[in-house]
């Protein structure tokens, strides 16, 4: 992303430059617009350096990759409580018991022969 937002950013500064300084000729332009492909290549650089260095220093620890992937996860939980509860349904949240459930005794009725339940 931010590899496109840099491209674009070029290509506007890069027109403007045409516009600025066209009445005072070809060899401003390109001059100008050397520097800004200089610097593009610069920028791009040390956007992948970022990259690869963040990258490196989430894998190497174990407990900070948990917590991305927990996130993550949690983050996907919630936008599928959301999309259920714009959909009208009655979402239920990710780890909890459902409240029809705990009435019945955990999901067992009162004739299941299941070892544990309410008329084992």
């Amino acid at each position: 992303m931010g590899i496109i937002a840099a491209t674009v950013l070029l290509g506007l500064s890069l027109w403007e430059a045409w516009l600025v300084m066209l009445p005072y000729g070809m060899s401003w332009i390109v001059s100008v617009s050397t520097l800004m492909v200089i610097g593009w290549v610069i920028e791009i650089m040390i956007l992948k350096e970022t990259m690869f260095a963040t990258q490196m220093q989430l894998y190497q620890n174990k407990e900070q990759w948990k917590e991305l992937h927990q996130f993550y996860v949690a983050r996907q939980d919630f936008e599928q409580f959301m999309d259920e509860l714009h959909d009208g349904k009655r979402p239920s949240v990710p780890g909890q018991v459902p409240t029809a459930e705990k009435k019945r005794g955990g999901g067992r009725c009162r004739d299941c022969r299941n070892p544990g339940g309410e008329n084992a």
